[in-house]
């Protein structure tokens, strides 16, 4: 797994928003490479949306588990 960063990038999400006006800790996350993303003919190969559908059943998973705790 990446290490993480928190940078400045040319696109935007509510993640900031949630983040300041509600309180919510976010993290922005997806499938793809910024390389071919917000732009003409964007793509996502399938790989990357398998492995982003596994981050997810982890993240549930995780959270399932401390929920039932």
């Amino acid at each position: 797994m990446p290490e993480a960063w928190g940078g400045k990038v040319s696109y935007g999400s509510e993640g900031g928003v949630f983040e300041q006006v509600g309180g919510i800790p976010s993290v922005i996350v997806g499938p793809g490479s910024i390389e071919q993303a917000h732009k003409p003919n964007e793509f996502v190969d399938l790989a990357q949306l398998d492995l982003c559908v596994d981050f997810l059943r982890g993240i549930i998973a995780e959270l399932s588990q401390k929920a039932a705790a």
